[in-house]
């Protein structure tokens, strides 16, 4: 039993910090990067690219321009795939984005960070529970 808990805790240490480790790679590539907000004008299908107006730091708007949330900012992922009867919730929102060069990335990731943030301290306060256990 003890040896499955110890097991469920390294499993936890190591997803922890690969998550954090994307995330702080994450945060180290998009740093120079503008922030905006963008509006969600229309959807394509089939593919479920959703496409938004937003104004840059210059003021000029940029319209229709697809809203991206690659890892690496590629153009071929979507934000997500939405589905048909799904579209008429989705036009109109706000979202933050972040932009440079005219190439677009959604930024919603607030929670992914606190998230991240809260699995890592959890997984370190067990080993800490753990190591001062053992040696009783």
């Amino acid at each position: 039993m003890k040896k499955l808990f110890l097991l469920i805790i390294a499993v936890t240490v190591i997803i922890s910090f690969t998550v954090f480790s994307i995330n702080l790679v994450d945060v180290i590539t998009t740093r120079n990067w503008n922030k905006a907000e963008a509006t969600v004008t229309s959807v394509l299908l089939p593919d479920g690219i959703i496409c938004g107006d937003f104004k840059d730091s210059k003021g000029v708007m940029h319209t229709n321009q697809p809203l991206y949330q690659d890892f690496k900012f590629q153009q071929f992922r979507a934000i997500k795939v939405v589905k048909q009867d799904k579209i008429n919730n989705i036009i109109g929102k706000k979202v933050v984005i972040l932009y440079k060069d005219e190439q677009t990335v959604s930024y919603d990731n607030l929670w992914k960070n606190i998230l991240v943030s809260l699995v890592l301290l959890l997984s370190i306060s067990i080993l800490i529970y753990m190591k001062k256990h053992n040696r009783n």
